[in-house]
């Protein structure tokens, strides 16, 4: 058979390796089925639209101050505990091309609780757009890539086993991995963080499936069926607010 043979770049070796600890994590989806109608209303209204992306994870920022568990991480060691973080680091997956190739990397956005929507979608679009050499994290993903094996699996494994306040810095209080804008979802996705949102393709009426992938040892699936009532509810009431505020701002200075 005639082939050839593919070196694994510095990004890909990472997303290996975290994986691979993220496959010991007792993860667990849970899926609704929601409906947003007025919010993609609200945003089809703006001229510069943002991402699905910085929407929901604006919304999901929110859901986690009204349920304290999902900014709960647990900690491993001689005496294992949950830590339980005042505020929220969101890590986004976003593909970039590097080496001739698309990888995955991970945005960090720190207290999106705190961010509107569109500073949020200015984040995500400074990680997809910027030059690799403008963004601090990609450049030390890439180090840590090219460093040994032995070597690196053991930075990233001190990034899940170190104290409470580092792992949240390191693996964030949620993720966020979507690529329903291709028209395709992911059924159980995993990462090392306690919760993991993923979400489907947002149909015309509105209606969208939405997963929560929770860490069984930090929650459980019934508070997790909470807070994704709670997301429902949010898009519906707070996001959809923000959104139309944008919408008369924009009319407001068209008059």
């Amino acid at each position: 058979m005639r082939g050839r043979r593919v070196n694994i770049s510095a990004p890909r070796r990472v997303t290996i390796d975290m994986l691979e600890i993220a496959r010991q994590i007792p993860t667990i989806p849970v899926q609704k089925k929601i409906n947003i109608r007025k919010t993609v209303h609200a945003r089809q209204q703006l001229v510069d639209r943002p991402s699905w992306v910085a929407i929901f994870l604006r919304a999901m920022a929110l859901t986690t101050m009204q349920h304290p568990t999902l900014r709960r991480v647990y900690v491993n060691g001689w005496r294992p505990h949950l830590f339980e973080s005042a505020t929220n680091v969101a890590m986004v997956a976003i593909e970039r091309e590097y080496a001739g190739e698309p990888v995955v990397f991970i945005g960090r956005i720190r207290n999106p609780e705190e961010r509107t929507i569109a500073r949020i979608d200015a984040e995500i679009n400074h990680y997809k757009n910027d030059p690799m050499q403008r963004v601090g994290l990609f450049k030390r993903t890439i180090l840590l890539g090219n460093m040994p094996g032995f070597l690196r699996r053991f930075i990233l494994r001190r990034h899940v086993e170190c104290s409470g306040k580092a792992r949240v810095y390191r693996s964030g209080t949620f993720g966020i991995s979507v690529y329903s804008g291709l028209g395709a979802e992911s059924l159980h996705p995993i990462a090392p963080a306690t919760s993991l949102l993923n979400y489907g393709v947002i149909e015309p009426n509105g209606d969208v499936t939405v997963r929560l992938i929770y860490d069984h040892r930090v929650t459980d699936g019934s508070m997790i069926a909470r807070a994704m009532n709670t997301l429902e509810e949010t898009l519906n009431t707070v996001i959809l607010d923000e959104l139309n505020q944008h919408v008369s701002l924009k009319k407001s200075k068209a008059a």
